[in-house]
């Protein structure tokens, strides 16, 4: 009876959140703010094949390879012969003119997708996370009603349809920008980044910027750089979400991507993560913007809006494609050792400006028979673009390799020898061999999933952290610090609510208890000072149990502390802003205490 009841119980509940799911995801909103960045995204789409075709990306990524380095899951996928790769440019240049314009735009949608996509599956050389991040927008793109507003099909059927989208449509989108933004930052929680490399390698190539220049030859600027694209990568999506700091994240965005597309050149992605900011306004906030100046005479404006009509797999779909976007990324925890060295799990995880890799290969062809070493020229095969992609990248030198292998075993030479000798930087490291110049790896086997024991691990290691902005300031003397002014902000509310007068006068006379008269008010402060206390004593204790015996559950109970003190830290801000407590003291010092967790936390992460 008990297990029935139980059952019975776990089915109504699930029942409720599957029902709970499906109205988030169906109530209506004002198509206009999906509607806006549909437009903004076909004109993105038509300025990038644009670009294709005037730096002619296309012969030189598709047509003039002799050999391409397709995806595991798509080695059947090649390109159009001819010049058939301009012709599918061109089609994808009118197919996104159509998205953009709402012209037949389900089918215009559809077929870009289709184009861009097998575009992508071609050849990884080219490969950027953008790009993948345009062939998921384009297969959402496909699925939402992005029609309904500001295009030419909602001109032409003016006063029919709705003007409305279930929700859904705009919070997958939104979702997955979230997720590349978020991801992106926890990407950068390892110990290269958060000691400023590669952003120091990088910011010195560009000393001779005008303005910036001699500040980019600094270190606080490689400082500055990797932890400010930290703190934004994880914040800013949060930021967007909540109404009160939207405005923030707007300026925070509009800086971040100009700066980065002033300094790195980096396409298409800046504009496109601009455009996307339109997805997190409130969704009728570009029709409101143009009723300002316009007000259109349209009986479905005026009509409420209705509860959408959801087809019974939305919530499972929309379920389902959350879930992988959640999951890829993390992938290559799968594999052993250094993602940014051995590049297993690099790519769709939006690992992003995470590693400046510089390779010397060289592939030599030892003849079984005979003993024979040959050098084997690259350059007879490959692009100038694919060799230096491929000399850094193990996956493409197996992949090349097995192509070579045929191609030798064509000319008579059977079960030839081919070894690699790839003498690889990191972020700045001395070289060392990428991969084990004993292993043949025409032998080699490639496996999706399975980790590669012929790919060296990285031995070398960047030196320990400093801190040019504050010299001499070490993680024990920031822990003891930020204990310190834990315990300043606890002794002065203390001596401000005037409680240990109270407290030293209780135990002088033995009044009863109640004689303290603390208002709920300060109990609930003091409460809260000690409750931010106790982590930052606990940051300082578990680092010096993890100094002493060196045991993870030290790390972890740092890590844990950290985190508890930081939120603390940051709520106290807030709160003592709200009250006006000691009108600025408490609010800085409570910034301070959350800011100075956050380093710790951060910095015991990349530990």
């Amino acid at each position: 009876m008990f297990i029935k009841l139980t059952t019975q119980k776990a089915t109504v509940s699930g029942s409720r959140i599957v029902s709970c799911w499906r109205k988030f995801l169906a109530h209506p909103v004002d198509a206009s703010s999906l509607g806006t960045f549909r437009l903004l995204f076909g004109v993105l789409m038509v300025w990038e094949v644009i670009r294709y075709f005037q730096y002619d990306f296309i012969g030189r990524y598709y047509i003039e390879p002799h050999f391409h380095f397709t995806y595991e899951l798509f080695p059947f996928v090649a390109p159009l012969p001819g010049q058939g790769m301009y012709w599918l440019f061109g089609a994808m240049g009118l197919f996104a003119l159509g998205v953009a314009l709402g012209v037949y735009y389900r089918w215009a949608a559809c077929l870009f997708f289709l184009g861009y996509t097998y575009v992508f599956l071609l050849d990884k050389t080219p490969y950027n996370n953008h790009y993948y991040l345009i062939s998921l927008l384009s297969f959402l793109l496909t699925l939402v009603d992005a029609q309904r507003w500001l295009s030419l099909e909602r001109w032409r059927n003016s006063i029919f349809g709705p003007q409305t989208v279930p929700f859904w449509q705009l919070f997958i989108l939104r979702a997955q920008f979230f997720i590349v933004y978020f991801y992106g930052g926890l990407a950068k929680l390892n110990r290269d980044w958060l000691m400023g490399e590669p952003m120091r390698l990088w910011l010195a190539e560009r000393t001779h910027y005008p303005l910036l220049g001699p500040f980019f030859a600094t270190e606080t600027a490689a400082y500055f750089f990797s932890y400010g694209g930290l703190l934004f990568d994880l914040s800013i999506g949060f930021l967007l979400l909540w109404r009160r700091t939207r405005l923030l994240a707007f300026g925070s965005l509009l800086f971040f991507h100009l700066m980065n597309n002033w300094l790195f050149s980096i396409g298409i992605f800046p504009f496109l993560a601009l455009a996307a900011t339109i997805l997190f306004v409130e969704p009728d906030w570009p029709r409101r913007l143009v009723q300002k100046f316009y007000q259109p005479i349209s009986a479905s404006s005026l009509a409420l809006p209705q509860p959408a009509c959801l087809n019974a797999w939305t919530p499972a779909f929309v379920a389902l494609y959350l879930a992988l976007q959640l999951l890829i990324p993390f992938r290559h925890w799968l594999y052993p050792g250094e993602v940014s060295w051995t590049e297993e799990g690099h790519r769709f995880a939006w690992h992003m400006k995470l590693r400046d890799k510089e390779s010397r290969l060289e592939l030599k062809v030892i003849n079984p028979q005979t003993g024979e070493i040959q050098n084997v020229d690259l350059a007879a095969d490959l692009t100038a673009d694919q060799i230096n992609k491929m000399a850094a990248r193990p996956d493409m030198i197996l992949q090349y390799v097995h192509y070579l292998n045929e191609k030798l075993i064509q000319t008579g030479l059977e079960n030839p020898i081919i070894i690699a000798y790839a003498w690889t930087s990191l972020n700045g490291r001395p070289s060392q061999q990428l991969i084990d110049p004993r292993v043949n790896l025409a032998q080699v086997q490639s496996h999706l999933f399975a980790p590669s024991p012929w790919i060296l691990p990285l031995t070398t290691v960047l030196p320990q952290p400093t801190w040019p902005v504050l010299p001499g300031l070490t993680f024990v003397n920031l822990a003891l610090a930020n204990l310190g002014l834990a315990l300043t902000i606890y002794l002065t509310v203390g001596y401000k609510n005037n409680f240990w007068v109270r407290v030293n006068s209780f135990y002088r006379s033995n009044t009863p208890a109640q004689n303290l008269a603390l208002s709920p008010v300060q109990v609930f402060e003091l409460v809260k000072i000690m409750a931010n206390l106790l982590p930052n004593l606990g940051i300082l204790l578990a680092l010096a149990g993890w100094s002493i015996t060196g045991q993870p559950i030290y790390l972890g109970l740092t890590l844990l502390a950290a985190l508890l003190a930081a939120t603390w830290g940051f709520g106290l801000a807030t709160s003592f802003a709200r009250s006006n407590a000691l009108v600025w003291l408490f609010p800085v010092a409570g910034g301070l205490n959350g800011l100075f967790s956050l380093i710790l936390f951060i910095v015991s992460v990349a530990a």
